[in-house]
């Protein structure tokens, strides 16, 4: 059974029946976005650095591969892969995937996971930036929720999509609330999208409530011969965990705000420095996609020199 498949079943059952059920809990406000500040940002270009320019020990960033260019934004999502499945094992395990796409959301962004509160879209002069999901399809009696999330660049050529998704938000909408913030940075050459996505669910036997936040950060340029992605860079986290006023004693839900937010210097337009602890809670991954919530195991954090190449 995978770990969310197996935290949710703990949230659903108890040994102590008789303990009051919570809703829900409200959404609460999100972290701003980092809004990323390159230096000497009037000066910069769009130019090719040179390897030898790259900082000593510091970690070499690549772009993503793009697929396109297509005639319409709908054509580009309908070439990006499904995901999701029909059939759930007893490991949790998810099979029969659909054999297309399913795009309700990448076009109609009323049906978008926190719609008319996540600014998706972005015009930079004749050119547009979205970040849009993927429904992802979900076993029938299941009540997920379950996206992967793409940029998508249009230019005069057409849309180019991220042709593997830069994310994936998965929740289940019984115990579960999602939402996103993000926050665009035009800089000359460049845009910077800085995302705050959440979770907030149920815990504690259903007496308390646990948020997991992650603040990430995709580097967008407008390329030569196809647009130029980086990312996702994560440069924060929030694992919070709050007990109920009328908790149950025999309950042990700990209070616990563990909180991270990775300073960012910019030696030159090419070149971050993320400063902060030296360890932090895991991500979480499947399949080779970041996934959007917190483990609370402790692993290396991102802090150190970054070079952006292409």
């Amino acid at each position: 059974m995978s770990s969310r498949l197996a935290w949710l079943v703990v949230a659903a059952c108890s040994s102590h029946a008789e303990a009051p059920v919570a809703s829900k809990p409200a959404p609460a406000p999100l972290p701003v976005p980092p809004a990323v500040q390159p230096a000497d940002a009037g000066a910069v270009t769009a130019s090719t650095p040179d390897a030898s320019t790259v900082p000593d020990g510091a970690t070499v960033l690549h772009p993503v591969a793009m697929d396109g260019p297509y005639p319409t934004l709908l054509a580009s999502c309908q070439h990006a892969r499904p995901c999701g499945g029909t059939v759930m094992d007893d490991m949790g395990k998810v099979s029969h995937p659909p054999k297309a796409p399913t795009c309700d959301a990448v076009i109609d962004r009323s049906r978008e996971i926190n719609a008319g509160e996540a600014k998706l879209e972005h015009t930079i002069g004749d050119d547009e930036i979205h970040l849009a999901g993927v429904k992802c399809t979900e076993p029938v009696g299941l009540r997920y929720t379950h996206s992967e999330y793409s940029v998508y660049v249009h230019r005069s050529d057409g849309w180019w999509r991220t042709s593997e998704p830069m994310f994936a938000i998965d929740y289940n909408d019984k115990y579960c609330d999602a939402s996103q913030v993000v926050r665009w940075n035009d800089q000359p050459g460049r845009t910077f999208l800085g995302i705050a996505a959440k979770l907030e669910c149920v815990a504690c036997i259903k007496q308390g409530s646990l948020t997991e936040t992650l603040e990430m950060m995709i580097r967008i340029e407008h390329g030569d011969a196809k647009p130029v992605v980086f990312g996702p860079l994560a440069v924060g986290e929030r694992y919070v965990q709050t007990p109920n006023a009328d908790i149950d004693p025999q309950i042990d839900c700990k209070t616990i705000r563990d909180v991270v937010s990775l300073d960012e210097k910019w030696p030159t337009p090419d070149d971050l420095v993320l400063t902060g602890p030296a360890s932090w809670h895991a991500p979480e991954t499947e399949d080779g996609i970041l996934w959007i919530g917190v483990t609370n195991k402790d692993v290396p954090s991102p802090a150190g020199s970054y070079h952006f190449s292409r």
